[in-house]
């Protein structure tokens, strides 16, 4: 390898010097008169406006026929670049092609960033009755709108987070509303409840309504949410008061605004019967009494019936099944067991919960009881998958 490397050298510096003394009539071209002095290439993602400083006379400049969002204007020895905002996530790029009276060119690369947006926010929040701000780290490089629906709640960008603010909810009930965000092509809101569980859910009574699928109409349970030594309880207090003990089911606080309703828990006994709340999936007929399974139940207040509202949703655990209905079932034994099933005083499909009051007239699904069916015959083809 060594040995090479010599012989080459040898070779160059022998037609170095046949090039060098010998006179092939070759000529020297003059040196490009267009070149780049000081240029600003990067735009940012928002829309930008740079320039380029070049030497040479009578320069024009012009960006491909291709390219829509760049555009480049002339003055003197200065190209003004102007960058349209860029809402896509990828940087784009295109070339500046710069051109001299004489002949000359040359061509520059000018690249735009991409979009930037990152919120850690939820989709829905829930807020104490008192008022706060709340933050919500943020990254963005285009400018952003927000705005809220109720004059309770306030939303401001900083630099780096989103800040929603609140005042105090002295109203007794939930509230809610909403924030919205708008970036490049993106539109998107946050639900914003104001809630405190022990003020505004405890001691009320709701109607726990649904529909019948027996008879296709709206049926209910009045219940009332209480709390006790060590948690919180869902009492059905008409059944309580006929049984002259209580029958309630255990919930589950989850947030200021929101509770879980778990199936399979003894309620009390209601004469010869033990009750409990069993799952029902309406679609494809299963039940559950598995206590590890649930709907949960989220609070707001509705401004067209100016009515506090539950509305229930399965948790989700119950593999590819959905509880999407309930059942008030009966059993001979605190044993909740296929067995000792006896039947449901009450079916409930696609169920929520609505504010109770006396004197009010009807709203969203007050209704006369009579529908109620005390324990229809038991329904043998529905299937059980108690997991």
């Amino acid at each position: 390898m060594k040995k090479t490397y010599l012989i080459f050298a040898l070779m160059v510096g022998a037609l170095t010097l046949t090039t060098s003394c010998s006179d092939d009539g070759s000529k020297e071209f003059p040196a490009n008169t267009v070149q780049v002095v000081s240029a600003e290439t990067e735009m940012a993602a928002a829309g930008d406006t740079k320039t380029i400083t070049v030497t040479g006379t009578g320069i024009t400049a012009s960006v491909p026929a291709t390219c829509t969002w760049l555009t480049a204007s002339v003055s003197g020895n200065t190209i003004t670049v102007t960058a349209q905002p860029n809402l896509e996530r990828q940087t784009r790029h295109t070339i500046v092609n710069i051109v001299a009276s004489n002949g000359d060119a040359n061509s520059i690369s000018v690249s735009q960033f991409g979009a930037i947006f990152t919120l850690d926010a939820p989709a829905s929040l829930s807020a104490s009755d008192e008022a706060q701000q709340i933050s919500y780290a943020a990254k963005y490089n285009l400018p952003i709108s927000v705005t809220s629906n109720a004059d309770w709640l306030t939303v401001n960008m900083t630099d780096d987070a989103m800040i929603v603010g609140t005042t105090a909810n002295t109203t007794g009930h939930p509230r809610s509303g909403y924030v919205y965000y708008e970036i490049g092509t993106i539109k998107d809101s946050i639900q914003v409840v104001q809630c405190e569980f022990d003020k505004d859910i405890v001691g009320k009574i709701f109607y726990l309504a649904g529909t019948n699928p027996s008879t296709g109409k709206l049926t209910y349970e009045l219940v009332q949410v209480q709390k006790a030594d060590d948690g919180y309880l869902l009492d059905l207090i008409e059944y309580s008061a006929d049984a002259g003990a209580q029958i309630a089911s255990p919930i589950f606080k989850l947030t200021e605004s929101s509770f879980k309703l778990p199936m399979g828990y003894v309620m009390g006994h209601y004469g010869q019967y033990v009750l409990g709340w069993v799952g029902w999936d309406a679609n494809e007929g299963y039940i559950t009494w598995s206590t590890s399974l649930g709907m949960d139940v989220s609070f707001s207040y509705d401004d067209e019936y100016q009515v506090t509202v539950g509305d229930m949703v399965d948790d989700g655990a119950w593999g590819t099944y959905e509880i999407n209905a309930l059942q008030l079932y009966a059993f001979s034994s605190e044993e909740f067991a296929s067995g000792t099933r006896v039947g449901t005083f009450n079916r409930l499909a696609f169920p929520w919960l609505e504010e109770y009051e006396e004197t009010a007239a009807p709203r969203r699904s007050a209704m006369a009881k009579n529908n109620r069916t005390i324990l229809t015959p038991f329904d043998t083809n529905i299937k059980v998958a108690n997991k």
